[in-house]
């Protein structure tokens, strides 16, 4: 998310989103594919939402620097 808006409010941002976004692992069903292809026939893919509390801003911003 974060890339993302970055890219919007900065054209030189997009260059460090594509960087960032294109790891691998990083898309939708990478991690189900790479566990199929091991050999797990029985993969589900589904969601799960994290709650992450942060004291400070600084404690958010650290590990994106």
């Amino acid at each position: 998310m974060f890339w993302d808006t970055a890219a919007m409010l900065d054209p030189e941002a997009v260059v460090r989103r594509a960087k960032v976004c294109a790891r691998p692992m990083a898309s939708p069903g990478d991690l189900e594919r790479a566990w199929k292809a091991a050999g797990l026939p029985n993969v589900v893919q589904d969601m799960i939402t994290i709650r992450m509390d942060f004291a400070l801003f600084e404690d958010f911003w650290a590990p994106i620097e």
